[in-house]
């Protein structure tokens, strides 16, 4: 379902994942927060009480947006499902993989540094796929 050029993006270093979830009213939540790209999946890592999982534990339709880092004016948007893992040890493997996106060789540390923590993994299984690659404006 992801083109080429839309995993390319999303594997960039530094890209940010803006993750929108429905509260119970309808109202939208987001969330900037990091990713890791699996096939055609989305991967994040939070805790298991954060807002984000209960949201999808209720309504598993999400958006995600993720911009180029030095060209805003370029992004991709997906929209779809959300998946939940609830398990502390996947999770912080999974949470090991993806800080290496963004700190490189000190994401063992900075995890190990957490300590014990539960975690819940968010797979986003995207539905629909827009890609905008505009310009800057001069």
């Amino acid at each position: 379902m992801l083109t080429d050029e839309v995993r390319a993006l999303l594997d960039l270093p530094q890209t940010f994942t803006h993750l929108c979830t429905l509260m119970p009213d309808g109202a939208p939540q987001s969330t900037v927060i990091w990713h890791r790209r699996e096939g055609d999946t989305l991967r994040i890592v939070t805790g298991p009480g954060a807002l984000k999982v209960r949201n999808i534990q209720r309504d598993p339709r999400v958006s995600v947006t993720v911009a180029h880092p030095t060209n805003g004016y370029h992004f991709v948007q997906l929209r779809g499902r959300a998946e939940l893992l609830l398990d502390g040890p996947a999770g912080v493997a999974e949470m090991r993989l993806i800080a290496r996106r963004y700190i490189g060789e000190r994401a063992d540390a900075w995890v190990d540094a957490m300590g014990a923590w539960d975690a819940a993994i968010i797979t986003v299984h995207p539905e629909r796929v827009s890609l905008f690659a505009e310009q800057e404006p001069v």
